[in-house]
């Protein structure tokens, strides 16, 4: 049976907020002592003890109503109001992949985590949208439409056993005894009441944390952010970590480690379903590997631009000074090519450019800085862009 998760939206805890404001108003309109207060005004020593004795009898009436009154409000707010919103209302927007959580028993022996890191979800009424479908047999966007859901309650542990997912990267030891939220979407009802899998799952977490299956893998997901626009340039200077994978570049097809193990399988398929992978030794960027990039440290200075590792300089460039620019996100990522989008929610962004000294036409570190706020930047690192924090 499909079932809402929540109740609970900003229109209707306004209306049950208001709701219960007027049942407390008129209960205390009710209430005696205000019939003392006439009594007072009047200066009246016979009215006030008669008025007195009233109160006395109508208080015990009065009394209990008040007190359920208030019991009903505590219980009600307690549901309506603190309660967030969750559910399939919690997962409807964007959403960026951010990291392998866990692989099943039965994983995709032509699969790995690094194609997949970065992509981005929407979540939308009747189909969810990703920037990859398949790996490599279509690279381009997918969408999956849908016209039934269900919200089941779960532990973690039955979760990951109707997953068949592994301990490998610690999935039960962190999530087992855990109650889980899963939202699954149907094409259909139809395809439910005959058992068929369902087209999309997704997973809530009692700390609001968000994992999907992915083609073989379960993944860790967040949503888009909000992103500053104003922040002025002396706000980021410091020291920066990269922290993870934000997007690929346009026609990015792979890498070369995992399209030589798929090499006997992508030459007998390429033609048909990825042909651009037909002349993949000369594509661009078969040799980069985001995750080799995690805990890199970009030092930023008035005059200078530096990317680490560890102890060693991989990249520094003198800078002349830096300019600011408010531009439209969308034609930015057309722009520049950023295929999974920036994980941003906003129209317009704050790009931040830094004018180096010298003029070199291949660079792995770019000029260009994305604003999220003091703690976020967004940069392209060889070729892709990351996400740095501090």
């Amino acid at each position: 049976m499909q079932e809402l998760y929540s109740l609970v939206s900003p229109k209707w805890v306004y209306q049950w907020y208001m709701f219960l404001m007027y049942c407390i108003i008129y209960v205390l309109s009710e209430c005696p002592m205000l019939n003392v207060i006439p009594c007072m005004q009047y200066g009246s020593l016979n009215i006030l003890r008669a008025g007195m004795g009233d109160v006395r009898m109508r208080h015990k009436k009065i009394f209990p109503i008040m007190t359920g009154t208030i019991l009903i409000v505590g219980f009600l707010s307690f549901i309506f109001v603190k309660q967030p919103k969750s559910g399939i209302d919690y997962l409807e927007g964007q959403w960026k992949v951010t990291g392998l959580e866990a692989i099943p028993r039965a994983g995709i022996i032509y699969w790995s985590e690094e194609e997949y890191l970065g992509r981005s979800i929407s979540i939308n009424q009747g189909h969810i949208e990703r920037s990859i479908e398949y790996w490599f047999y279509n690279l381009g966007r997918q969408i999956n439409e849908y016209g039934y859901w269900t919200s089941e309650w779960m532990m973690g542990s039955e979760f990951g056993a109707r997953e068949w997912l592994l301990n490998e990267y610690g999935w039960y030891d962190k999530y087992e005894d855990e109650i889980v939220n899963v939202i699954s979407f149907y094409m259909t009802k139809e395809d439910f009441e005959k058992e068929y899998p369902p087209v999309e799952t997704y997973a809530i977490f009692k700390d609001g944390s968000v994992q999907t299956d992915y083609v073989g893998g379960i993944y860790a997901i967040e949503p888009f952010v909000k992103s500053k626009v104003n922040l002025p340039v002396k706000r980021i200077l410091g020291e920066w970590n990269v922290e993870r994978f934000v997007s690929y570049k346009d026609n990015w097809i792979g890498n070369r480690k995992q399209i030589e193990l798929c090499k006997n399988n992508i030459e007998s398929s390429a033609p048909k379903y990825a042909p651009e992978l037909m002349d993949w030794e000369n594509a661009e960027g078969i040799d980069f590997y985001p995750k080799e990039y995690y805990g890199y440290t970009l030092l930023l200075d008035e005059s200078k631009m530096t990317l680490m590792s560890g102890d060693k300089i991989i990249e520094e460039h003198k800078v002349q000074r830096y300019d600011e620019q408010q531009l439209d996100k969308k034609a930015y990522e057309q722009e520049k090519g950023i295929n999974d989008e920036l994980g941003i929610t906003n129209e317009k962004i704050e790009v931040i450019t830094a004018e180096f000294d010298d003029k070199q036409e291949e660079n792995m570190l770019d000029n260009e800085i994305v604003v999220i706020d003091e703690t976020r930047i967004i940069m392209k690192i060889q070729d892709g862009w990351f996400l740095l924090t501090r």
